[in-house]
Order: C-alpha cells, then structure tokens, then sequence
C-alpha cells in the first residue's frame, strides 16, 4: 500500500489489525536526510512480520533494502538504525548501497511495536495460580487450560483473562490457536496428557516462542519417549522444549516455581544471559586501585 498521504487513524488501524492477532509490527521512520532524497525526516512506513507494508519512505530501491532491514529487526526483536545511501560510488562506512541515483544519505530508525504477549498455562493447580498472578504482574495476557472445571475458573484463578476448562484440552488448544509469539507453560501434572499436547503443539506449523513443562526426571523421560515414539522429530524436541523449567535457584514451592518460570520467560523474551551481575567486587578492586595509584604519586 504505497499511498504516501494516509491519516495517522488509517497507520493505527492497520497496527492494531496486526497486534490484535498476535503479530510484531516494524515501525520505520526517516530521522535525518543529508543531500537529495525523496522523503524527508518524520516520513513513516510500517512492515509486518509478513513483509506487507503500509506507507511510504520513498520507494525504490532504497524502501527495498529498508523492509529487508525491518523484517531481520523483527526477527530479532531488536530496533536498529541504518543509514542508506541513494548513490552507488564513494560510499559512506557502515552505509547501506542502493542502486538509485538521488546522490542523498538518508538515517531511518526501524523500532519493534509489540503485541500484548500471551501466557498459555496448561494446567490449573498449585503452581498454575502464581503463575498466572505473576504473568498478569509482568503485562501478558493470561490464558488457564485445564480438564477439570473445579479448578480452572475464576475463583480460584482470578487473574486469568481467558480461562477454558474442558475434557478435550486438545480441543480448546485449537480454539486458543497458539501463536510464534505466544508462550506456553504446561504445568498439569498428568503426564500422558501433558504428552499429548505437547504432541499437537508440535505437529502444528507454528511453535511458540517458549515451551516448558513442569517434570521431575521421571516423568520427562516418559513423555520423551512418547512423543519420540509418536514420530516428532528429537532435533525439533532439542531445540523447542525446555525441561525441568525456571532457572536454577533452588525453587521448591509453587510461588518459588513460579518466579523462577517467569524469570526464565523473561530471560527468552529479552534475549538475556539470565546470569548475576554483581559489579561490586570489580568495582570496588578498580575504585581501591584507583586511590592507591593516587597516593603513589
């Protein structure tokens, strides 16, 4: 959609369509322009994770290599900013060739618009309840599965913003649709049926972005075995499944586990270490030797 002229209602509209549905949006605007260019600094685009696009920052070429540049930023998760030069010869450095001919640099900052992210919570008992009141805490849309009605409803997990509790739970995993975007704590405590979800959630084309099930040794072994048995792929298993799950902090009750699941979450989502970061000991080493060097001179 190359109409240049469209209202800001006519962007959040096309932004919105792609949040509420789960998906990442790019949002593309020129910062800077040095020399002859088409557009000019507060000229937007935006692209979604499909590469379609709404506005214009000019065209070409150059919005070519620019919607490449967002789709890898989405992928990533992480906003960047490059600069484009609209002439081929005596090129800037860490500026992005184009082959127009406009003899400008244009800077476009590319920033990633997020979806409210969803915690899909298989299972409805002790540890499912901090989950859910931690996921709500931490702004994810908190969605509670379980087979067993008693369980699974508001009273008791009241911080849930969609709750299905029913027989099939395969069913309702199909109504839920779960997205690449999604997150997905299976924590029910049945392993045969703990199995079988994670046998339709891998059979499916899309897999979420965290999948992690609640198991001690013998019970992952079991379900290993069942879903290597059911013809899902070990690579695919490796690279997919997280299990036991939370980070290693020596949790033993439900809240603990809870905490340490939502870290590790927030560990995915970020892309970070997940690692202590006590700067004191170096800080203090560098601050010590600092005044001993003082003194010495």
């Amino acid at each position: 959609m190359l109409n240049e002229y469209l209202s800001d209602e006519a962007f959040m509209r096309w932004i919105l369509d792609r949040l509420e549905k789960g998906k990442l949006v790019a949002s593309v605007v020129i910062t800077r322009k040095s020399g002859s260019a088409p557009r000019g600094p507060g000229t937007k685009m935006f692209v979604d994770e499909d590469g379609n696009t709404i506005g214009t920052i000019g065209g070409g070429d150059f919005e070519r290599k620019i919607i490449e540049e967002a789709k890898k930023a989405l992928e990533s998760r992480k906003p960047s900013e490059k600069k484009v030069a609209l002439f081929r010869e005596n090129l800037y450095e860490d500026v992005i060739a184009t082959e127009q001919l406009c003899g400008g640099v244009v800077t476009v900052f590319i920033d990633i618009l997020k979806p409210v992210q969803r915690l899909i919570i298989v299972g409805a008992g002790h540890v499912a309840r901090p989950l859910a009141k931690l996921g709500k805490m931490l702004n994810f849309k908190v969605i509670v599965i379980d087979n067993f009605p008693e369980y699974a409803n508001k009273e008791k997990i009241p911080e849930a913003d969609e709750i299905y509790a029913s027989k099939d739970i395969i069913n309702e995993l199909d109504r839920i649709k779960v997205g690449k975007n999604d997150f997905v704590v299976i924590v029910h405590g049945d392993g045969e049926l703990e199995a079988e979800v994670l046998k339709k959630l891998f059979k499916e084309e899309v897999m979420p972005r965290y999948l992690g099930l609640l198991a001690g040794k013998g019970k992952l072994k079991y379900v290993l075995k069942s879903l290597t048995e059911g013809g899902i792929s070990a690579d695919i298993i490796k690279s997919r499944l997280i299990s036991p799950i939370g980070l290693s902090v020596g949790s033993e009750t439900p809240e603990e586990i809870a905490i340490a699941v939502m870290a590790e979450i927030l560990k995915v989502d970020r892309g970070a270490q997940g690692t202590q970061e006590n700067l004191v000991p170096t800080m203090l080493d560098e601050l010590l030797g600092a005044k001993v060097t003082d003194k010495s001179e």
